[in-house]
């Protein structure tokens, strides 16, 4: 399917889907990438998860990832993708806390076919749960990590980005964070002195603690932030969230409209307050929630986020699948809102004249 005929099948789906309502789809419209006055803006575009991959802590099952892979996802639409990676156990567990060679040469092959196929690429450190569980005792373990990926990726595409760690969270502090990312930032700007790295704040890095982000000085960093709002229809039945939320959450529109308001304010109150231009690196509902609540859902975050200007990355994975054996969902493709993209303008040729 061409990006084209994708972008057609938006328009239209919002426009007909009898799920998402008039009301939902006239308060909160795509508007034009926001501009940064601090730092820079990230052209993400539409952002693809790959979860359940990288991020498991052992090897995934299919190691050579295909040029088709990614160009499917580019046509469907898709600017960027983020690669949840767990570094610590494919690495020594003392110093110099060395990253195996094999598991380089597997994120390798991820981003270099990724590059290939026209995607932007985030690479990240994710599931470090020693950190989250004992800071202080494996601060010089994420910075070495840092210090090596930054080494490996150096002459990599401008079109790869860091990101320092996901939803930072248990004992990590927001003070804690702020010394943590200033160690591991010297170590990526000896090596990447212009590269953008993404950060988020402690608490999961969710939308709720912004007013809490401070950043370090650094004129390449882009703030990030997850929302899985409100978590009782997201997470209905997740078998890791104790004790779990009850099967069969609707997300009516009265519910969408609320949940739209209220991320809408904290990050607008963010984006007006810091002058930066955050990013939503994760957002998704799990596939025990009902279609047509799914639907509604991904629409009213997405187009929440685009009508301040805001890029998002959907999170995809076997659990919050946008894919049914292998075959994109179509109506939650389709109910996916980003900033409206301007369009290169047509050059005119001039019509010579007879002599």
């Amino acid at each position: 399917m061409t990006i084209g005929a994708v972008l057609g099948i938006v328009s239209l789906a919002v426009a007909s889907n009898p799920i998402i309502s008039s009301v939902e789809s006239a308060l909160y419209k795509p508007a034009m990438p926001a501009k940064a006055s601090t730092g820079i803006t990230l052209p993400m575009g539409r952002c693809l998860n790959l979860g359940g991959e990288l991020e498991t802590g052992g090897w995934p099952t299919q190691e050579t990832p295909s040029v088709s892979r990614f160009t499917a996802i580019k046509a469907a639409g898709f600017k960027t993708i983020r690669l949840p990676i767990k570094w610590d156990t494919h690495a020594q567990p003392l110093p110099d806390y060395q990253i195996d060679p094999r598991w380089f040469a597997l994120i390798d092959a991820y981003v270099s076919t990724a590059s290939e196929a026209g995607l932007n690429v985030i690479i990240n450190i994710h599931h470090f749960r020693d950190l989250d569980a004992n800071p202080d005792g494996n601060v010089d373990r994420f910075v070495a990590f840092w210090d090596q990926i930054a080494a490996h990726f150096a002459k990599a595409p401008s079109t790869v980005w860091f990101e320092l760690l996901n939803e930072p969270h248990d004992k990590v502090t927001e003070p804690f964070l702020r010394g943590l990312y200033a160690r591991a930032l010297a170590k990526i700007r000896l090596t990447n002195p212009t590269r953008p790295v993404i950060a988020g704040g402690a608490n999961g890095s969710n939308s709720y603690t912004l007013s809490e982000v401070q950043l370090p000085d650094d004129p390449y960093i882009v703030p990030e932030f997850h929302s899985y709002a409100p978590l009782a229809f997201t997470h209905q039945g997740a078998y890791w969230v104790k004790p779990a939320f009850p099967v069969g959450v609707g997300f009516p529109a009265t519910m969408a409209l609320q949940t739209q308001m209220q991320q809408v304010g904290l990050v607008k109150d963010y984006m007006q307050r810091t002058g930066r231009v955050p990013v939503m690196l994760e957002f998704g509902a799990i596939g025990l929630a009902a279609e047509q609540d799914r639907v509604r859902y991904y629409h009213a975050m997405s187009s929440a986020m685009a009508s301040l200007g805001v890029y998002s990355c959907v999170w995809n994975d076997k659990v919050f699948p946008l894919l049914n054996n292998g075959v994109w969902d179509r109506d939650l493709l389709a109910s996916i809102a980003s900033p409206i993209e301007a369009q290169p303008k047509k050059v005119r040729r001039k019509r010579v004249g007879k002599p």
